[in-house]
Parts: structure tokens; sequence; C-alpha cells
């Protein structure tokens, strides 16, 4: 068998035989050039009744859902069971369902983001029992209907959970929102 040594010349890294690659300074320089998105992941959870868990935070006004920020070198589902196992003492398995994807725009005071939502399966009452809140961060967890937790959640995030639900009977939604 022959076999032939390829040369591949680009600008950004150069294959020298295969499987081998090296990436030269001006590559590396041009991916830190780029720009940075703040990720935020959370998880859409049901009970057996088919209510919404919604959290109510100790640092900020209003409700939410488990979930926060998705950590550097952390991929956005990594992150949502993560913060759902913070906040609400539940390990969650992989893989998640993907619900909805959404990308807000950058306002005033706040830089563009990508905001991903999870389904996690159906939380069942011997889980539910189990809920102990991380104290810190969390005052109140409670399942509510649809409608209710989507009208506590208020306009952006309530738009986010309707999509999610959307998106558990069919494939992920995507939304870009100001």
């Amino acid at each position: 068998m022959l076999s032939r040594r390829v040369e591949v010349s680009l600008p950004w890294f150069s294959l020298t035989e295969p499987r081998q690659q090296k990436m030269d300074q001006s590559y590396l320089t041009y991916l830190k050039s780029l720009p940075k998105k703040r990720m935020a992941a959370g998880i859409l959870a049901r009970n057996q009744a088919g209510h919404v868990l919604i959290v109510k935070p100790t640092y900020r006004d209003g409700w939410g859902i488990p979930g926060g920020v998705v950590d550097l070198n952390e991929s956005p589902a990594q992150a949502a069971v993560r913060e759902f196992r913070e906040e609400l003492g539940l390990i969650l398995r992989e893989p998640l369902k993907l619900v909805c994807i959404e990308y807000q725009r950058p306002l005033p005071g706040r830089t563009e983001s990508l905001q991903f939502l999870f389904a996690a399966p159906v939380i069942t009452q011997p889980q539910i029992e189990r809920i102990v809140l991380q104290e810190a961060e969390i005052e109140q967890a409670i399942f509510l209907p649809p409608d209710e937790a989507i009208t506590l959640l208020g306009p952006s995030l309530g738009r986010r959970i309707q999509r999610g639900l959307e998106g558990l009977c069919g494939d992920c939604v995507y939304a870009e929102v100001a």
C-alpha cells in the first residue's frame, strides 16, 4: 500500500500529515478576537399533573426557573443540570430535550445573549419530596398550572416557557427577541 504525504497551507493552520494540526499564532489571535456572548440555560420541569416548576430567587424580585449562567468551558446542558442540582438538590440525567433557544438582542444596560431551555423528565412525587432549596439563592419553589406560571414569570421568560411547552410536542423552537 502506498502512502502519500499531503501538505496543505492555509493562513491559520497547516496539516503536514494525517491527524496532525499545528495552529499558528495568527489563528490563535483571530480566535481571541471573536465576539463573546453571554449564555444561560434553564430547566422546564413539570410534575405528573403537567404543572410547571418556578422558583423565587433571593437576589432579585420576581419569579424564575431553575437555571443560570453557562460557565467557561461548560456546555449549556451541563450548566442546566448543575444549576438544577445546586438550586433544588435534585440530580437530572442527560440527555435533556432542548425545547427552546432564544437570542436576546442587546439593550441599554444588557449585552446580547443566548438563552437555552431544556425540558427535564417529569418530576415524580418522591423526587418533589426530596427537593432541598439552596437557601442563599432560592426562597421558594412551587408547581403551578402553565398559564399561572407563565403569568408570574413575566413577559420575557413567560414567552420562553410558552415556546418551550410548544417545543415539548415537536421540534426545538428558536426565537429572536429584543
